[in-house]
């Protein structure tokens, strides 16, 4: 299955009174196609037809629009049989003979535009983009395509080819690259939170050494010594986790919100991230309780 596209997507300007009743012109992207571009693109009819044979050279001007621009200018999504004006032709009726589903123009960010589809049997083309719907690995069939394409019409080269998950891809590779800027600054503060955690809680616990004293002074096992100061860093810890959670959720969708293609699993790696702060927090109140914990009672209440 193949279709194809113009190379471009131009701005069309629309006369604004039979549009939308306002007195200026209206910009908007459209598209020239050719062939079963719309069922390849996967691109559903919603009302009226596609271009078919009757949408020949020298037949009145056709077009197909998406639910964007129906919407948007007409207030519904069923246009079928309006017209507009264009304002290098004013004089000609451009009929709407279809409307497809809302797509995106040019960013894969961006929401749904309004565009307009052309035929391309009614316009030159001098460049077009073939697109190929294939069955197994898209580089098999290069080169039957350009020996297909040569035989049509040798003065026609192919410039460049290459598969649609390359393209897209090409196209997110600035987002990916700020992607993994953002995933190391965050790997940076969570060690230095980390880093945080362990030196305020170490310092703490430290601080609170008579306190061990007289409790091993008064029959507390170490275990229990230690527990005890767990169980209080743990209600802390898990406090702010909570707190952190709540926040972290909202930001991190409306990150996501910016990065097409960069998709993160969020549930691991909130989950990541407060392990690594319970270690730490765990770490920084046991070692300096057990430390404590093991040293005589008399001689740490004379220390103090």
């Amino acid at each position: 299955m193949n279709g194809s596209i113009t190379s471009r997507t131009r701005l069309l300007t629309l006369l604004g009174d039979p549009v939308d009743g306002r007195r200026r012109p209206v910009e908007v992207p459209w598209n020239l196609v050719r062939g079963d571009f719309f069922s390849l693109m996967e691109i559903p009819l919603l009302h009226g037809r596609l271009f078919d044979r009757s949408d020949r050279a020298g037949a009145p001007p056709r077009v197909v629009v998406s639910r964007t621009m129906a919407e948007a200018f007409w207030g519904r999504s069923d246009v079928v049989g309006e017209v507009y004006h264009t304002e290098n032709a004013p004089d000609v009726a451009v009929q709407i003979i279809g409307v497809v589903e809302a797509t995106k123009v040019v960013s894969l960010n961006e929401a749904p535009t309004p565009l307009v589809y052309f035929d391309g049997q009614q316009s030159a083309l001098t460049r077009m983009n073939l697109l190929i719907r294939t069955v197994g690995a898209p580089g098999a069939i290069l080169t039957t395509v350009r020996q297909t394409v040569t035989e049509l019409d040798p003065r026609i080269s192919i410039l460049t080819a290459m598969t649609m998950e390359s393209y897209l891809s090409g196209t997110l590779e600035r987002q990916r690259l700020v992607a993994r800027i953002l995933l190391v600054i965050g790997i940076f503060a969570l060690s230095l939170a980390a880093f945080g955690i362990y030196a305020v809680v170490s310092f703490k616990v430290s601080r609170r050494a008579s306190e061990v004293g007289i409790r091993m002074a008064l029959g507390a096992g170490r275990l229990a010594v230690v527990r005890l100061f767990l169980k209080e860093t743990a209600a802390v810890v898990g406090l702010g986790g909570l707190v952190g959670v709540g926040l972290a959720i909202p930001v991190a969708y409306l990150i996501a919100g910016s990065f097409t293609g960069t998709q993160a699993p969020l549930g691991p790696v909130l989950a990541a991230s407060l392990v690594t702060m319970g270690l730490a927090a765990i770490l920084a109140t046991g070692v300096p309780a057990y430390r404590a914990a093991r040293l005589d009672p008399a001689e740490t209440l004379r220390q103090e």
